[in-house]
């Protein structure tokens, strides 16, 4: 269990910016089972990996990262699709500003599946919302990227996934919902 002291008034935040404030491409990877993490921001690095199985992510914020803000895909080197993460959820979380520096990539809760290697297993995201991904914020502007920049990523390649989306919103985001 990782969860922020509910008695704290402040955020908890994990902002793995360098010393010139930028983002870095360090990543925090949940690659167990059975992780309850509650109530985080995650700023300003290379995004939250989740590569294990029945984890539960609730009230945390993935934003400014170099590449998307949560994604959920193999973090151990699995190579067995039996083994991927599986029975996940999302819950009251936001996913905000987030870009990949190659322009190639970042969306804001990214569960791609590749052609060669097949869907991961199902994810539930309830009461979550994606914004502003694809942009960077330069100067108090919001500035679009060449990346992706989709709220919600559902699947990809034309491979049939069983995630489920419910109460949830995207918006503003450079490309998709």
């Amino acid at each position: 269990m990782l969860v922020a002291d509910p008695d704290n008034t402040e955020d908890v935040v994990f902002d793995f910016a360098g010393n010139d404030g930028k983002a870095t491409e360090n990543t925090f990877d949940v690659s167990g089972d059975y992780w309850y993490v509650e109530g985080i921001k995650f700023l300003n690095g290379g995004g939250v990996r989740v590569g294990g199985n029945h984890n539960i992510l609730k009230n945390c914020d993935f934003a400014g990262h170099t590449n998307s803000g949560l994604s959920i895909s193999r973090t151990d080197g699995a190579t067995e699709q039996k083994d991927w993460p599986s029975y996940n959820q999302i819950i009251s979380c936001n996913a905000y500003n987030n870009r990949d520096k190659s322009d190639n990539n970042a969306d804001g809760l990214d569960l791609f599946s590749k052609s060669g290697t097949g869907a991961i297993g199902e994810v539930e995201i309830y009461d979550s919302v994606c914004y502003a991904n694809g942009y960077v914020i330069e100067d108090g502007k919001l500035v679009k990227t060449k990346g992706d920049g989709n709220g919600f990523k559902m699947g990809g390649s034309g491979i049939a996934v069983n995630h489920k989306v419910y109460n949830s919103y995207s918006f503003g985001n450079a490309a998709n919902g």
